[in-house]
């Protein structure tokens, strides 16, 4: 909790008020929405609230199929920030038509914080007609 003193110098008849604010920093990292495709989606999200301490490479992506125990780390060397504090990721060899969750992680030994975490189905995977041209007719 805060506090505060009063300092009164008798002489000048100066007061001085000593006011104490009790200040919480904290880190928040927010996971955004995802377009997913049948074997691949793109994850983003930002660091909205740090710390002075803050130390980007104590962050890392998860990602898990839904409902699995494990979450599997992609860490922060391979996250791509176009501008800072933003972060995204390709996410490749998903199977499709699958359920996933993700959210971003910091811990770095004293504060350990989890983003919200965003569920996303992959797209079924779709047959184009004709793409081995089975229907292909002497020309």
């Amino acid at each position: 909790m805060g506090g505060g003193s009063v300092k009164v110098d008798d002489e000048t008849n100066e007061v001085v008020f000593n006011i104490e604010v009790p200040r919480k920093s904290s880190t928040a990292l927010q996971a955004n929405a995802v377009a997913p495709w049948s074997s691949f989606a793109d994850l983003s999200g930002a660091v909205t609230a740090k710390t002075s301490a803050f130390d980007a490479s104590k962050m890392t992506l998860q990602y898990k199929e839904d409902g699995a125990a494990d979450w599997t780390e992609v860490p922060y060397s391979s996250l791509v920030s176009a501008t800072p504090d933003n972060y995204s990721y390709r996410l490749k060899n998903l199977s499709a038509n699958t359920k996933y969750v993700y959210r971003f992680a910091y811990n770095d030994g004293d504060t350990k914080v989890n983003s919200n975490e965003v569920t996303f189905t992959t797209e079924k995977a779709t047959q184009i007609e004709n793409s081995s041209f089975e229907n292909l007719q002497n020309i």
